[in-house]
């Protein structure tokens, strides 16, 4: 799965009354279970951090369950060496391959301006 198409459409389907889309830019990391993008979010640059899971890995003790956990309590959180979370949503992506249902993907808006104040 192309994951940046996905997560491109995904930040369409934001609500249509806002002004200002989430716009990806370049891949500016990536791990086991997903990638960063470098993005455009309400005239802030972000990090657009996305995880996938198939719908069969959303049950109690799941990856999936912790990391919407992890990104529900960022969003709460705000201190100067803690990069904000500003938003996070839970998009299905429609997959060929997918055998145990679709694939969710975790899209969370993270802040990469300086919030030191200077």
């Amino acid at each position: 799965t192309d994951m940046r198409g996905a997560v491109t459409a995904a930040a369409a389907q934001l609500d249509p009354g806002q002004a200002d889309k989430l716009v990806l830019s370049s891949v500016i990391g990536s791990g086991s279970c997903g990638k960063v993008y470098r993005g455009q979010w309400r005239g802030l640059s972000v990090a657009v951090k996305t995880v996938a899971f198939t719908s069969v890995d959303t049950g109690p003790g799941s990856t999936y369950s912790r990391v919407i956990t992890e990104a529900a309590l960022c969003v709460s959180l705000n201190h100067i060496n803690i990069a904000a979370t500003y938003h996070y949503d839970v998009k299905r992506v429609d997959t060929q391959h997918d055998k145990g249902g679709q694939q969710l993907e975790v899209v969370q808006a993270l802040s990469v301006e300086d919030r030191s104040g200077s």
